[in-house]
This record gives C-alpha cells, sequence and structure tokens, in this order.
C-alpha cells in the first residue's frame, strides 16, 4: 500500500499534469467570437455536383423560379473557365449556403453583378458614367447591368491580346442591344449598316456602340464611344 508521501508525489504530477493540458486546449475568447477558420476554396467540381443538374432551380419569394444550373461544358469554354466558383461566390464555403435573401429574379442579378468589378475594375468604373447606370440610379431597376449583356458562365472572350474587339464579338453587339433595344434593332437590320454587319457578317461596318458609346451618358445622338 503506497503510504502519504507516495500519494502527494502523484496527486502534485497529476495536477501538473491536468494544468498543462488545460493550457494546451484553452481557447482564447477573441478567437472563439470569430468561430472557425475560413475553409479552403472550395473546388469547382464540388460546385457542379450540385449546380451541373439540369432540374436545379429554386421559387422566389416573388413566384419566379431562378435556373440555378451552371453547364459546365459551356462555363468550361468561357472566358472565366479557369476561375473558382468561389471568386466571385465570395462568401460560399460549404454547404449549407448562406441564407438567400434576394425576392426576385432580379434581385439576384442586382446581388451580383458588383462582383465584375474585382476583375473589371476599369470597366465597371466606366460604367457608372453610363446612360444605364443613370437609369439604375434613379430607380429603374431593368436598366442593363453588366450580367445582362455578359454571362458570367457562358461569356467567351470578346477582345484579343492587345485589347482589340475580336470580329465575332463586333457581331454580335446588335443581338445583344437588341435584349432591350428590340424595336431600334429592326430599324438597324434594315439599314446599310445593319444589312453588312448581321446580313453579310462584315465587322467593319459600324455597329451599336460606335454611335452610342454603352459607358456614355451623352445624348444617344451623339457618337461618344468609350469602351
Amino acid at each position: 500500500m503506497l503510504n502519504n508521501k507516495i500519494w502527494r508525489c502523484l496527486i502534485f504530477t497529476l495536477g501538473l499534469g491536468l494544468a498543462a493540458f488545460g493550457l494546451s486546449v484553452r481557447i482564447d475568447p477573441a478567437e472563439a467570437a470569430q468561430g472557425p477558420a475560413t475553409s479552403p476554396a472550395v473546388d469547382n467540381s464540388t460546385c457542379l455536383y450540385c449546380h451541373g443538374r439540369s432540374d436545379l432551380s429554386m421559387t422566389m419569394p416573388s413566384g419566379e423560379i431562378v435556373a440555378l444550373t451552371i453547364d459546365s461544358s459551356h462555363f468550361g469554354d468561357s472566358v472565366h473557365g479557369e476561375l473558382a466558383c468561389t471568386n466571385c461566390h465570395t462568401e460560399i464555403s460549404g454547404y449549407p449556403h448562406p441564407e438567400f435573401d434576394q425576392q426576385s429574379t432580379r434581385d439576384v442579378s442586382m446581388k451580383w453583378y458588383t462582383s465584375c468589378r474585382q476583375c473589371h475594375s476599369e470597366q465597371y468604373d466606366a460604367t457608372l458614367d453610363s446612360v444605364h447606370q443613370v437609369a439604375l440610379a434613379g430607380g429603374n431597376t431593368n436598366a442593363a447591368i453588366c450580367t445582362d449583356c455578359h454571362n458570367p458562365h457562358t461569356q467567351a472572350a470578346i477582345t484579343d491580346e492587345s485589347g482589340s474587339l475580336l470580329p465575332e464579338a463586333r457581331l454580335a453587339i446588335p443581338a445583344t442591344c437588341a435584349q432591350c433595344h428590340s424595336a431600334i434593332y429592326e430599324q438597324y437590320q434594315a439599314s446599310v449598316h445593319g444589312a453588312g454587319l448581321t446580313g453579310e457578317g462584315n465587322p467593319d461596318v459600324p455597329t451599336c456602340i460606335d454611335c452610342h458609346g454603352v459607358h456614355s451618358i451623352e445624348d444617344p445622338t451623339t457618337t461618344a464611344f468609350r469602351l
């Protein structure tokens, strides 16, 4: 049977061990308040495991149905195909996702289009002087924003290495503008310029933005062009 002296030594040693263990697992209050460390970027294959499904959608409070499907082949071929989904969707680090509080499909677009500024700051800042932005600032939420003209999940490159607009990108401009300006597009198609561009595929003739700069707040009859 152990004598009292040995028991006291054992208890003292055990006490030191527990104290050391307690210090080793102690969590700083400030660190605890911050929550878990930020997760590493989620791989795109993880996102596409769900968002690659053709039937993925959700019903908004407005009653609209918003498609949540991303075609992996189209995205892979797009100018953004080499980016991580989380480069734009910065608040997503896993599943379940943060609460989705947008009320309509337009709210969704309005929430996400500002992320374009992270990589395209020059173009984004230029649009702040545009007729579209003036309308938007005036309360017209239907005014064109970046993603109305450039679908970030399918957008092909529109400029070459020198920054010049590619011929195929010029050919696509009228149809892009026609999404909102269909009546003017029909007039353009009937013009000598429209016939040359949309009919003959001649990229050297004037297109919409040569006369109506998308980044200009000038009167639409001016020839301001700043792209």
